[in-house]
């Protein structure tokens, strides 16, 4: 019987494709399991997605020479123990790792094993489980983020697999016609985001409705003198989604592929210790597809003009969302899986 272990870990970015791979894959009657770290934001969304089968393997992430410790050989260990009982019980015949630190056991182990391994790869910058082991794997997809290397022999541009967001491409309307604001920090909430919307003042925003992604670990940010809506986490974006007209974001590969799908006008601030600055260059292959615009988070008293600016201009709006229309096309889940699954039939489970 084929099977197909996924590999992912460390953030939302990394799981949630794992997670859009598993059901269609499990929609097509094939068997697979995510393994992905015991890290608190992937048991999050663990506990958000009981459909899915998951494994877990301790969360080890490499941050230089200085982070070397006995406890971290230990861990990575444990990691690597754990996931070669997985594979021998599971015995998948693909292995498809989607990032982060917590895809490394899956990849090595999986190559050792004669696997078919592969690596989507999300961002602008290819990361480090990509740039160490994408030799190991039959290919490496990646997003039109990336498109610069798809050139590589064994790089193929498939874009970026979205959960299934139930998007009508319409907006839900919120009281007299009243603008909607969305502060997103990404899976893991943002405290300079979660800060600077705490401190906006209400003269400056009546009638404007903000809805704040502070994130599962973080706390309720204090009272804000502005109309917000704080929310920790949130499995159904696409309600968000349909009620904003503005979305302020990190920039995320997922919530890059989320904003174009969802045709959400954006400005996009990079998280500033990203590795590689790979968020900043998200953001800027964005906003020169026209699909948003960038902020850095040192300078974010250039936020709240230009947030005003975009919310006083429908045709910047609208501009944005003709081109995220262009950019969402290359995002189709089945681009991913006409590669990856060539080889794997159908099969009742």
């Amino acid at each position: 019987m084929n099977r197909v272990m996924l590999a992912s870990g460390g953030s939302g970015g990394h799981l949630a494709p794992a997670i859009a791979i598993s059901r269609v894959l499990s929609s097509r009657n094939i068997q697979n399991r995510i393994l992905t770290t015991e890290k608190q934001v992937d048991q999050v969304m663990r506990n958000a997605h009981a459909d899915c089968e998951f494994d877990g393997i301790p969360a080890v992430a490499f941050v230089g020479l200085k982070g070397l410790s006995v406890a971290f050989f230990e861990n990575w260990l444990v990691a690597l123990c754990k996931t070669i009982w997985a594979m021998h019980q599971f015995q998948p015949k693909k292995v498809l790792a989607t990032g982060g630190f917590g895809s490394i056991p899956s990849v090595v182990v999986g190559a050792l094993f004669g696997k078919q391994v592969y690596i989507h790869e999300s961002n602008s910058v290819s990361g480090r489980v990509t740039r160490w082991l994408g030799r190991l794997c039959q290919n490496v997809f990646v997003t039109r983020l990336l498109m610069h290397d798809e050139s590589r022999p064994n790089y193929y541009l498939t874009g970026f697999p979205l959960r299934n967001l139930e998007y009508e491409g319409r907006k839900e309307a919120t009281s007299a016609g009243a603008k909607t604001v969305l502060v997103l920090g990404g899976s893991q909430g943002a405290t300079a985001l979660n800060n600077w919307l705490s401190e906006l003042k209400f003269a400056d925003y009546e009638g404007i409705k903000f809805y704040g992604i502070c994130g599962p670990l973080n706390q309720i940010p204090k009272a804000s003198s502005v109309d917000v809506e704080w929310i920790r986490f949130v499995e159904d974006m696409s309600s968000l989604y349909r009620k904003t007209d503005v979305v302020i974001a990190r920039s995320g590969a997922g919530t890059i592929a989320e904003l174009a799908h969802c045709r959400c006008p954006a400005i996009l601030v990079p998280l500033p210790t990203s590795a590689d600055d790979h968020q900043f260059e998200n953001a800027k292959s964005f906003e020169q597809a026209g699909c948003s615009t960038t902020v850095e988070q040192n300078n974010l008293v250039r936020l709240e003009e230009t947030l005003r600016d975009l919310l006083n201009s429908e045709h910047r709006r609208e501009m944005m969302k003709c081109a995220q229309q262009e950019w969402d096309k290359g995002n189709k889940i089945d681009n991913l899986l006409k590669l990856f699954s060539e080889g794997l039939k159908e099969c009742q489970v």
